[in-house]
């Protein structure tokens, strides 16, 4: 997914009609947005399950 480090532009230049013609507004939209902010999204995402685990294992 190194495009979702690309501005809108340049993504639909390359994979839009004129490129390989993949681009889906639906999907890509929202794969690029999870694929910048994967490494927040998994932290948080850590944190809340050892905050579950914790006061089970004391």
């Amino acid at each position: 997914m190194a495009c979702a480090r690309l501005d809108m532009d340049r993504v639909r230049q390359l994979h839009g009609a004129s490129g390989a013609g993949c681009f889906d507004k639906r999907r890509c939209y929202r794969r690029r947005s999870h694929y910048r902010k994967r490494l927040d999204l998994n932290v948080k995402r850590r944190a809340q399950y050892s905050a579950v685990l914790e006061p089970d294992c004391l």
